[in-house]
């Protein structure tokens, strides 16, 4: 009996995955974060239960799973199709749990495998932190805190002696102030109207405040700047890790459509918490690199805190090209502090007292 001979095929359309596996937007993650939180939190749960149609217990607060989160997604369309996101949903919670803001539960209702855990939200945030969303930054990790950080992180450019471009960098610690490095504003002729957060700005010279002894100083601009909500100083410890914020020279670079030069961010950690400088305030070093650019530049930990401003163990000069520098410096926020204290301005750096 001759065999019958089977047809041939063409190529089959590939079936489109159902899960995405591309990473969140760093502002999904974050409304996510915040959602969680609120979701898991014992002071919501009767809300909680509500969103997602189901009845609490009358005796007890109990614990929500992660499907009851998947469901509360669902019921808001916070994002569509929540279960296509469930790998980001899991991780996002684990990295949540980890940070102390989450309480996984044991012994709750694990008879769904993709999302077996269950929560508590206890986690507490400082009075000076719970403005904003930098208590975030462990959690959703260094993207999230470019994000946050760079809108108040300037440029500051000025004319040296022989009229040649020079530039620092500082930061908006308040909607009226700028907080930078005295060498910065010094060693050049600052110019009279600076572009800053993509509006020009006129500076006048008279509103440049410099410590008189200290590497700190303060520029005051009338018109008021974003700053960032829950922005707070904390002093650096050894080993922590840190992201510099600053606009180094970069050359040949075309400016950005601001004017400015590209944003640059690197991280490293801090490798001295305290080294005492002759004719100079206890400075700590750090592994990340700082360019000639960098000085007045935010050092940012990994949690979302000013630790310091970056400074210079040389001579602080913007044309230094040398390629390698042994050691990276910068100014404890602590320092900084206490010198815009007696600078006497009417202004204070926002320093956590973990009230």
């Amino acid at each position: 009996m001759a065999r019958r001979r089977s047809r041939p095929t063409g190529p089959t359309e590939p079936c489109e995955r159902y899960v995405r596996l591309a990473p969140l937007d760093v502002e999904q993650e974050m409304a996510l974060a915040l959602s969680a939180r609120a979701f898991f939190s014992p002071s919501n749960y009767q809300k909680s239960c509500q969103t997602i149609g189901k009845v609490p217990s009358s005796r007890s607060i109990l614990p929500l799973s992660g499907l009851d989160f998947m469901e509360f997604l669902k019921a808001t369309e916070l994002i569509g199709n929540p279960d296509r996101y469930i790998y980001q949903v899991r991780h996002l919670l684990e990295r949540m749990t980890a940070n102390n803001i989450l309480v996984e539960v044991s012994g709750a209702d694990s008879s769904y495998v993709m999302m077996p855990k269950s929560y508590y939200a206890l986690s507490e945030i400082s009075t000076i932190r719970s403005a904003g969303t930098l208590w975030l930054g462990k959690t959703l990790g260094g993207r999230f805190l470019h994000r946050q950080i760079s809108p108040a992180i300037v440029q500051i450019a000025g004319k040296n002696a022989e009229g040649e471009a020079r530039a620092g960098s500082g930061l908006v610690f308040d909607p009226h102030h700028i907080l930078t490095c005295r060498h910065v504003v010094s060693e050049m002729q600052v110019d009279q109207t600076q572009s800053f957060q993509g509006r020009e700005i006129a500076i006048d010279a008279k509103a440049i405040a410099e410590h008189e002894a200290l590497d700190v100083a303060v520029l005051h601009v009338p018109e008021p700047l974003h700053a960032v909500a829950g922005l707070a100083f904390l002093e650096p410890f050894v080993t922590q890790t840190v992201y510099t914020f600053g606009y180094p020279r970069i050359p040949c670079a075309l400016p950005t459509e601001d004017g400015n030069s590209p944003l640059v961010v690197q991280r490293g950690e801090v490798t001295a918490s305290a080294v005492s400088m002759i004719g100079t305030a206890d400075l700590f070093l750090y592994s990340a690199i700082a360019r000639p650019g960098n000085s007045g530049g935010a050092l940012v930990s990994d949690e979302g805190y000013v630790v310091g401003m970056a400074t210079d163990l040389t001579e602080g000069q913007y044309c230094d090209v040398s390629p390698f520098l042994p050691h990276y410096a910068g100014i404890p926020a602590q320092v900084i502090s206490r010198a815009v204290d007696e600078m006497d301005l009417g202004v204070q750096v926002p320093y956590e007292t973990f009230d």
